[in-house]
């Protein structure tokens, strides 16, 4: 109710634009990383030079892991930009003060604070990405693959 008393029904919609970049790029960057690492990670030698068992599973958990490095790089910055959106002060017209556009507080923290910037909270950012990205793609390629077998004309989808 506070935020609704001080901006009204658009202050609800406060850095809506950010949050929506932020998951249309991090989505882009979780399952197309995912589909490289599949296609171009040579299992066999990396499971050889691991000393890891010759599991579909292992492969899948390994890309996955690697997909969440990918996601925790490219999703930080918009992270970055989604909280400064969020928390700056308001005017009596609910516009932020600091930045107008996600482009805007871009821009911004690249000139006044440099490029490393964007990586402000970087640790929390992988505790928190890294884990969920691994246990969806595993889930969703061993869910995927088990269905593909049950209905072996819908395999090329």
């Amino acid at each position: 109710s506070h935020i609704y008393n001080r901006g009204g029904f658009r202050g609800l919609w406060r850095g809506v634009t950010a949050a929506q970049t932020r998951v249309a790029v991090g989505s882009g960057a979780q399952l197309g990383s995912f589909r490289i690492f599949n296609y171009y990670l040579p299992s066999q030698d990396i499971r050889e030079r691991l000393h890891l068992p010759d599991t579909p599973m292992t492969l899948r958990i390994i890309n996955a892991g690697c997909a969440g490095f990918v996601v925790v790089a490219i999703m930080t910055p918009f992270d970055v930009c989604s909280t400064r959106m969020y928390n700056q002060p308001v005017n009596a017209a609910g516009k932020g003060l600091y930045y107008s556009s996600l482009i805007t507080c871009m821009t911004k923290i690249l000139t006044t604070e440099g490029p490393l910037a964007f990586y402000k909270g970087l640790s929390a950012s992988f505790f928190r990405l890294w884990p969920h990205t691994v246990l969806h793609l595993t889930l969703w390629s061993t869910l995927r693959d088990q269905y593909s077998s049950m209905y072996p004309t819908l395999r090329e989808m």
